[in-house]
């Protein structure tokens, strides 16, 4: 069975390859969707889809995922040993 065109062009390889060439483009080893949605090929719900999470799908480019805000530390485990360290 042959894929067609629009498979191809939807593979997860080809994803992959475009959020590195974004990642480079932008001298960033993090990619957010709104760096990925201003320079990328895909739309960022179609990378999503493919991968069942943004993050998951900038994990497995081989960059550093963000969270829903933006930022890449764990808030709350930092809150926990902020308060533990009070005690």
């Amino acid at each position: 069975m042959q894929t067609s065109n629009i498979e191809n062009e939807f593979s997860n390889e080809n994803i992959l390859s475009d959020l590195k060439r974004v990642a480079n483009q932008l001298a960033s080893t993090r990619l957010t969707i709104a760096m990925y949605d201003e320079h990328g090929a895909y739309a960022p719900r179609t990378v999503a889809y493919h991968f069942g999470t943004w993050n998951a799908a900038v994990e497995a480019a081989g960059l550093r995922p963000t969270h829903q805000n933006g930022s890449t530390t764990n808030k709350r485990a930092n809150k926990r040993a902020l308060i533990g360290n009070n005690k």
